[in-house]
């Protein structure tokens, strides 16, 4: 078992993945600590659909929790500057992790109504969670287009930030149809 405080962060350096130092707000480290706080919101968002019994509940949790595997691989690789020449890279983000977003997108939205407004969240808590991670993902895509200006980052992950930030504002309003409430929707002043 590894030791939980190391004291190396002590003087505001931290190590990425393969051992380099940077300081602590280095936009690797920023970019991809957003990616782990939106694997915690998540988190947050699983622990919820538990206390609720919806139809679909299982099929939501399992949904949820391969995504948090496929952002935590996500997060990896940008903890790496050199992913390409990485150990692990079959943990990769492929077109496929994309593929399977729309899909579940597509089949979410089948159900639902077509949006004539924007949404504002808190119609439901679960609906609510989702928004607060689709808010974090969007803030993570923002960072990492922004370190893809400095570094090599490669095109599938800022694209499967973009289509997860999509999938988690379908995923908010399924959840709202699967509580059976109706959405807020915005109404201009």
């Amino acid at each position: 078992m590894f030791r939980i405080y190391t004291k190396g962060g002590d003087k505001g350096k931290s190590s990425l993945a393969d051992g380099s130092r940077v300081p602590k707000h280095h936009s690797r480290l920023e970019t991809y600590g957003t990616c782990d706080e939106l694997l915690s919101f998540l988190g947050v968002l699983l622990a919820s659909l538990k206390d609720f019994e919806l139809k679909s509940s299982i099929a939501l949790e399992l949904c949820i929790k391969r995504v948090q595997n496929e952002l935590f691989s996500l997060s990896s690789e940008l903890a790496h500057p050199n992913y390409e020449s990485a150990q692990y890279k079959s943990f990769l983000i492929e077109e496929s992790h994309i593929k399977a977003l729309e899909k579940e997108i597509d089949s979410w939205d089948e159900s639902l109504e077509p949006l004539k407004n924007f949404l504002i969240p808190g119609s439901h808590t679960l609906s609510a969670e989702a928004h607060v991670c689709r808010s974090i993902c969007r803030r993570a895509e923002r960072h990492v287009t922004f370190l893809s200006e400095e570094e090599n980052i490669r095109g599938e992950t800022i694209k499967y930030l973009n289509r997860l930030s999509d999938w988690l504002f379908m995923l908010a309003r399924y959840l709202d149809h699967e509580a059976g409430v109706k959405e807020h929707l915005w109404k201009s002043s």
